[in-house]
């Protein structure tokens, strides 16, 4: 089976809905009282703190090339492509 790549959006909007009902099912069945401000915060901070990890993962997984200007022998600078006008 071929493994399909990761949807950033589809990921970060499931997890914000299950901490949405989390939070919710919470302050039902029990006496803590979370408003609906302290509610928003905590999946926006989950939300956010997934987001990061996933593209700290992703990055890592991908390969990185590496890019070095070409430095004239002369004049020990950077080359460029503008000419002498």
């Amino acid at each position: 089976m071929k493994q399909h790549s990761l949807d950033l959006a589809a990921l970060v909007f499931g997890v914000a809905f299950a901490l949405s009902g989390a939070v919710i099912l919470l302050a039902e069945s029990t006496s803590v009282d979370i408003g609906p401000l302290w509610g928003f915060a905590v999946v926006s901070i989950a939300v956010g703190v997934v987001t990061l990890l996933v593209t700290l993962v992703r990055s890592r997984n991908e390969p990185v090339e590496a890019t070095v200007p070409a430095v004239s022998v002369a004049s020990g600078e950077p080359a460029d492509d503008l000419g002498d006008g």
